[in-house]
């Protein structure tokens, strides 16, 4: 038998090579899109839950909060990080109401029917540092959830009770209480302003929630400014909700 040699011309070499490419592109297309020199995920694909490190990252640093507020910040203690024992649990006023979770983030007893993965919590104090601070202290934390469809549902809920919560009074302890005042939402993060109040001192809080992906983010913060009447607003900028977002895009980020 004789063998022939078969020969290839440069030419048919290359176009060869752009079949191969153009196949190769095209398994592709259910995986990625590629724009502009790009690889990105295809619009189907369910993007991750996130968990463990990446929750942790996600809250904001001294330096980061230093930067919104001009005013340095010391943290109250080590950030805790952990699954849903470290919620707050019977805290004082949890058990009374569906309002109670505005008066201290993280509480565990909203969460109770919520499949909790992990938890991040931070608490941060004015240094004493600057000659006229606005925040007297600041609460971060955020909830890793299942799935997104989890945070979502839950943030819904958060949002009706919240919003049924206006004029309400949360009872903390002897002589010690909290009174819901203003609730808006937009279409990912509620916020809500509170009087802490005691027998002789009131002060304006503001609590926001938020979902980004799988997370729920939440926020507190303690202003200087004593409000007992029609009290201004925050600066543009400087409200719970405001930080919320901040948190929220750094989880986007990552996600």
């Amino acid at each position: 038998m004789t063998m022939t040699r078969m020969w290839l011309s440069p030419r048919v070499i290359r176009l060869a090579l752009l079949v191969v490419s153009s196949v190769l592109i095209t398994m592709t297309v259910g995986c990625t899109d590629v724009v502009h020199g790009a690889v990105r995920a295809a619009p189907n694909l369910k993007p991750r839950a996130l968990t463990g490190q990446v929750i942790k990252d996600a809250m904001l640093s001294d330096t980061e909060l230093s930067h919104v507020f001009t005013q340095s910040f010391e943290i109250d203690r080590a950030p805790v990080f952990g699954g849903p024992g470290e919620l707050f649990w019977d805290w004082p006023g949890a058990r009374q109401s569906d309002c109670a979770g505005l008066s201290h983030i993280l509480m565990g007893e909203v969460y109770t029917n919520a499949q909790v993965l992990n938890v991040a919590h931070e608490q941060w104090w004015d240094s004493h540092a600057d000659h006229d601070p606005t925040v007297i202290d600041l609460e971060e934390g955020v909830v890793a959830l299942p799935t997104m469809a989890a945070a979502d549902a839950l943030f819904a809920k958060f949002t009706e009770q919240w919003t049924r919560c206006v004029g309400a009074r949360v009872d903390a302890g002897v002589g010690y209480h909290y009174e819901v005042g203003d609730v808006h939402a937009d279409a990912s993060v509620v916020e809500a302003t509170v009087a802490n109040q005691d027998q002789e001192t009131r002060l304006r809080e503001m609590h926001a929630l938020g979902a980004r992906d799988n997370c729920i983010v939440e926020v507190s913060i303690t202003y200087f400014r004593d409000t007992a009447a029609a009290a201004t607003a925050p600066a543009p900028g400087h409200s719970a909700g405001d930080v919320t977002r901040l948190i929220m895009n750094k989880i986007g980020d990552r996600a």
